[in-house]
């Protein structure tokens, strides 16, 4: 396993398969939108930020979306600012898979299929990337 927290199977067919695994607490994303606001108009889409403040619970919403794009990044052996823009990466509530922008296709060499699960409890938002 990388350091990136990846497993590669380089011989599988489109350059392997991954599995990216990513926690993100509750409270974390609290602070953050308190202190600094504009991480989230700078690396969540527009659709991102409209559910996020339509949810009784914006920071679940926004953990979701930053633990599923961190797994992803994961998943593909890449790292958080990794040449793959986090805005180019659109995690909506109740989706199977990130919707990925062309510049993030680019970046990760057009091999996007990948699903995804994320879970809320006791504070805290698991997000899971397979890739393949």
């Amino acid at each position: 396993m990388s350091g990136s927290g990846a497993a590669e199977d380089a011989s599988a067919p489109g350059g392997g398969t991954g599995v990216g695994l990513d926690v993100v607490a509750l409270a974390r994303v609290r602070r953050m939108l308190a202190r600094s606001p504009e991480f989230f108009v700078r690396y969540f889409t527009a659709a991102e930020r409209d559910a996020a403040f339509a949810s009784s619970n914006p920071a679940r919403v926004y953990a979701g979306a930053l633990a599923a794009k961190e797994a992803l990044l994961k998943a593909f052996g890449r790292g958080i600012f990794d040449g793959v823009p986090l805005e180019e990466l659109e995690a909506l509530p109740s989706a199977r898979a990130l919707i990925l922008g062309p510049r993030a296709r680019a970046a990760l060499g057009g091999a996007t299929r990948h699903h995804l699960s994320v879970s809320h409890a006791a504070g805290l938002v698991w997000a899971l990337v397979v890739r393949g």
